[in-house]
């Protein structure tokens, strides 16, 4: 059981770091061209899933003080 918790927490933790860096980089790319990125994707909602992936890797990987 603690051996799968242990892969869960890794797995939120990378989709974290991944989402983070992914809008990093559509950031800046966005800012340097406008509409290069807004004209697919919604920054804003990419935005939620960084913050939601990790206020999980926050909660996950605590040690439950």
């Amino acid at each position: 059981m603690a051996l799968a918790m242990n892969y869960i927490r890794q797995i939120i933790h990378d989709v974290f770091v991944v989402a983070l860096v992914t809008f990093i980089v559509y950031f800046f790319a966005d800012l340097l061209k406008p509409g290069f990125v807004t004209n697919y994707i919604n920054l804003n909602m990419l935005l939620l899933f960084v913050i939601a992936s990790g206020i999980a890797t926050i909660l996950l990987t605590g040690d439950g003080k």
